[in-house]
């Protein structure tokens, strides 16, 4: 039975990512930028009709080109927190799952019921901390750009 949990835990991950690449590739990219001009635009040799190279920059006899969508380091660290984000939150709801079949098998067990409760509130307080993570960036970022102006 436990075998059977497994496999459905890993069918509905690959579900979920393979639903969210193919929206990302009709959308533009996996960000969430671009759309009509196609494309994994910022990688090279993935790009749509826009040629790639989604910064723009050129190579100016050596110059070195940032490869990055964002100038600053609050920037940069919301795509990075988006990324894990797209990777996290199936992950949770597969420990939530995960937990429930736990609670399932566990059958009365006290010990196997405290280690189910234990999965559920890791998985819980996993989540909370990668979304507050987000909106720890989101307030700093408010709070420099007032600041700036």
């Amino acid at each position: 039975m436990l075998r059977i949990g497994g496999g459905v835990c890993i069918m509905t991950l690959c579900m979920l990512l393979t639903s969210h690449l193919s929206y990302a590739q009709i959308n533009g990219n996996l960000f969430g930028e671009g759309g009509a001009n196609g494309g994994l635009t910022g990688v090279t040799g993935i790009s749509g009709s826009n040629g790639g190279g989604g910064s723009g920059c050129q190579n100016n006899g050596g110059a070195l080109c940032n490869p990055l969508k964002s100038d600053s380091l609050v920037g940069f660290l919301l795509d990075l927190i988006d990324i894990l984000i797209l990777f996290a939150i199936p992950l949770i709801i597969l420990m939530i799952i995960y937990s429930g079949f736990m609670y399932v098998m566990a059958r009365g067990n006290e010990e196997k019921v405290t280690t189910a409760t234990r999965s559920l509130t890791y998985a819980v307080i996993g989540g909370l901390l990668i979304l507050g993570a987000k909106l720890l960036l989101e307030i700093i970022q408010g709070t420099v750009d007032q600041l700036v102006q």
